[in-house]
């Protein structure tokens, strides 16, 4: 009798987080996906569930150490890749649309390329200054010296801007 409502189980259990990863992950207004690594780890481990409660042991302890090794290497590679990455976008918001031209300005004075601007959509018509800018770090011998994290603080200081992060 069990193993004839086996496959009926398994159904329900997919659907089931099919509907909870569905709703894990969103695009955020910073123009970044969210939530992806909580649905591939809620994924993964309603897997290994069915082979445990199928009797696939060994299975399911492989696939236990292939999704513990992806969840606890894979966050260090990204910080380090990220790190050394001449490429970096950032959220910001300024006093007023006036000062879009000086930061432009400045920006280039530190060595660093603007590849694009773009106003955020979620705050038009809200009088805020909002834009996704993305950089790339120019020239080898200031990507040596200096990283993403000590620009973003350098333009944290100017006067017109209001609010900066890293996206």
């Amino acid at each position: 009798m069990w193993q004839t409502r086996l496959p009926l189980l398994s159904a329900a259990s997919i659907t089931a987080v099919a509907f909870i990863s569905g709703n894990s992950f969103f695009y955020s207004s910073k123009n970044k996906v969210k939530g992806l690594t909580t649905a591939a780890a809620l994924w993964g481990n309603c897997l290994l569930g069915l082979a445990v409660g199928s009797g696939f042991y060994t299975a399911a302890a492989a696939g236990f150490t292939a999704v513990f090794l992806c969840l606890s290497i894979l966050p260090s590679i990204e910080a380090y890749l990220k790190e050394h990455s001449r490429h970096f976008e950032i959220q910001l918001e300024l006093k007023n649309k006036e000062s879009l031209s000086a930061f432009v300005t400045t920006v280039r004075k530190l060595g660093l390329r603007v590849d694009d601007i773009e106003a955020n959509p979620a705050y038009m018509g809200s009088g805020l200054s909002v834009f996704s800018v993305a950089f790339t770090i120019q020239s080898g011998e200031l990507k040596q010296c200096r990283r993403a994290g000590d620009f973003i603080e350098a333009l944290k200081t100017l006067d017109y801007v209001s609010y900066l992060e890293e996206i």
